[in-house]
């Protein structure tokens, strides 16, 4: 057993909105139910993308700068681990410490050298100084375009801080206020959200490098829920990540989330690789007819020529005769059309898919 930061805890699960969330988008269907999580993810969060970049230049500049600390090495070793580890759980609550240290240390030996010091070289050379100044210029940088970025949020969202960027794990009332997330607090929101309407069914966190999605067990078959339509199946799922990775092989570990004695846990169960990518030969046009009836579409007068063709990238990956994975397509290309058109859909004539290797060509023709 052991913590993840995607792992939620049981008052995550037991929070209030998570728990309105959850009855709202149960559906009258399996199939429904997990569509809608989906879309309302892909509908009401956008990607963070600053959670997920801005950790890794900040934690860098930051061991950068306790290695040029003026302390002895047995010393500035202990130092440099402590904060390492510090500024892995928490990096804001870390740089609180460490900036007012690099400040002082810039400001006190500059002026050192200004006045001539001799003994000053011996714990300080002109290089660490400026290679220090640039470091701690480089953080106050990232640190002020990350207030000027985000002070609009405050705005509608006051309790908003901007140090959650530089946090691991969010708790999920965060994740909803805030309406923004990468991929552990999808895995966090989505994991709350099963864990809740399926009490009784086997739910896991699936990871890969640098990604983590979440999987439930329905009919003898592994659903894999990653942040937006359609829902995939674990193989497809597996595939469209070794194609999106451009990879020859991909490897996942699959951890099954454990209730016990009050708390959720995670146990590792398997490790599943991919070697090839196998594309499918789709019955495109069965497709296309079922996109029509649930659009309600009255086919009208068209040209030769699509008025629209919207590229649906590795889509023809969806290999499965499934009822659940069909339907999230189904309702995919919908939505694609309804950002399209404004939700106006009945300027739509004729909607055709076709297949070009792993991708599909959306074409449709206007009234």
């Amino acid at each position: 057993m052991f913590k993840k930061p995607f792992l939620p805890t049981i008052n995550d699960i037991n929070n209030k909105e998570i728990k309105k969330l959850a009855q709202r988008l149960k559906g009258k269907s399996d199939k429904e139910t997990l569509t809608n999580i989906l879309e309302w993810q892909e509908r009401n969060i956008q990607a963070w993308i600053d959670r997920w970049y801005m950790f890794l230049p900040l934690y860098f500049l930051f061991i950068i700068s306790l290695f040029l600390l003026p302390v002895e090495y047995s010393v500035k070793t202990i130092f440099i681990a402590f904060f390492i580890v510090l500024a892995f759980f928490d990096i804001a609550f870390a740089l609180s410490y460490i900036l007012p240290i690099m400040g002082f240390l810039i400001v006190f030996f500059t002026f050192l050298f200004s006045a001539g010091f001799p003994p000053i070289n011996k714990f300080f050379t002109i290089y660490h100084l400026v290679v220090l100044s640039i470091t701690f210029g480089s953080i106050i940088s990232l640190i002020i375009y990350l207030l000027l970025k985000y002070r609009s949020i405050k705005s509608f969202q006051p309790e908003f801080k901007v140090s959650d960027t530089f946090k691991l794990s969010l708790p999920v009332n965060k994740i909803l206020k805030y309406r923004l997330a990468i991929c552990r607090d999808y895995a966090k929101l989505t994991a709350s959200l099963l864990l809740n309407l399926y009490k009784n069914r086997d739910i896991y966190f699936i990871l890969i490098p640098q990604h983590v999605a979440v999987g439930i067990q329905l009919n003898e078959k592994l659903y894999v829920l990653d942040q937006r339509l359609p829902v995939f199946t674990f193989d497809n799922w597996l595939m469209f990540w070794k194609e999106k990775f451009k990879k020859k092989k991909l490897k996942a570990n699959v951890l099954k989330i454990i209730r016990k004695n009050g708390k959720i846990e995670i146990e590792k169960l398997k490790s599943e690789k991919i070697n090839k990518s196998k594309t499918c030969k789709r019955d495109v046009k069965t497709l296309a007819n079922k996109v029509v009836n649930i659009l309600e579409i009255e086919e009208g007068t068209r040209g030769h020529k699509a008025d629209l063709e919207i590229p649906l990238r590795y889509y023809a990956l969806y290999c499965d005769n499934d009822e659940i994975v069909e339907f999230s397509l189904i309702k995919a290309i919908k939505n694609k059309l309804e950002n399209e058109f404004c939700g106006d859909l009945s300027k739509i004539s004729k909607v055709e898919i076709t297949q070009h290797a792993k991708d599909f060509i959306l074409s449709v023709w206007m009234k």
